[in-house]
């Protein structure tokens, strides 16, 4: 998130994901440093032939979800106002609504 990291911990804590979140990444400088944070994720979790292994959940396409497409990743787009800014392995309007495309992901199966 481009948020301050402060605070992210409480947030993940109260979606109960606090636990299965592998990393948070605060201030990250988007768009211009998703790609450079995709990459490192990739590189240090040995999956950079892999790429599909992780996902990336966001709000704005260009912003969250344009370099982890490009390289590969699993992407998934809260659309919040339906406007179909690019192309994403699963879509709805809420982070909740996208609770199954996520359980489909970490299971294996495809996330659409």
């Amino acid at each position: 998130t481009n948020a301050p990291a402060d605070g992210l911990d409480v947030l993940l804590d109260r979606l109960g994901l606090a636990g299965v979140v592998d990393e948070r990444i605060g201030d990250a400088g988007k768009p211009d440093g998703m790609g450079p944070a995709v990459d490192r994720l990739l590189a240090e979790h040995g999956i950079a032939d892999e790429p599909g292994r992780l996902l990336r959940v966001g709000d704005l396409w260009a912003n969250d979800l344009r370099a982890p497409r490009e390289r590969g990743c699993a992407t998934a787009y809260i659309d919040r106002f339906d406007l179909r800014q690019g192309p994403a392995d699963a879509r709805a309007a809420t982070f909740e609504e996208l609770y199954g495309a996520v359980r489909a992901w970490a299971s294996g199966t495809a996330v659409n």
